[in-house]
C-alpha cells in the first residue's frame, strides 16, 4: 500500500517531487496500489521505486525515469511514455495496451508477460 506521505508529495508537481528525491537519498519510495490515473509525471525521477499494482492509465510520463521501477501488475493502458527510461524496471503482467513507447529506453526491462497490444 502507497506511503501516503509520498503520495502528497507526488501530488505537489514533478519539480517538488525531483527536489525532495534529490534531498531525501536512500529513501525507498512505496506508491505501491496508487490510483495516478491521468496524472501529470513528465520528467519525475521514479527510479527505483515501488509502483507495483498502480494505475497509471492515461498517465503522463513522458522522459521520466523509471529505472529499476517496480511496476509488476500496473495499468499503464494509454499511458504516455515517450522517451521514458524504463532500463532494468520489471514490467511483470503490466497492462500497456495502446501506450505510447515511441523513444523509451527499455533494455533489461522485464516484459513477462506484459500485455503490449497497440502499444
Amino acid at each position: 500500500m502507497a506511503n501516503g506521505e509520498h503520495l502528497d508529495v507526488l501530488t505537489q508537481g514533478g519539480d517538488a517531487w525531483n527536489r525532495w528525491r534529490r534531498d531525501t537519498p536512500g529513501v525507498e519510495v512505496d506508491l505501491s496500489q496508487a490510483d495516478l490515473r491521468h496524472t501529470p509525471m513528465d520528467g519525475v525521477d521514479l527510479s527505483g521505486v515501488d509502483l507495483s499494482g498502480c494505475d497509471l492509465s492515461g498517465a503522463d510520463l513522458v522522459e521520466a525515469r523509471l529505472t529499476g521501477a517496480n511496476m509488476d501488475g500496473a495499468n499503464l493502458r494509454e499511458a504516455t511514455l515517450l522517451r521514458a527510461d524504463l532500463r532494468e524496471a520489471s514490467l511483470r503482467a503490466a497492462s500497456m495496451q495502446s501506450a505510447k513507447l515511441r523513444g523509451a529506453q527499455l533494455m533489461d526491462a522485464d516484459l513477462q508477460e506484459a500485455a503490449l497490444r497497440d502499444a
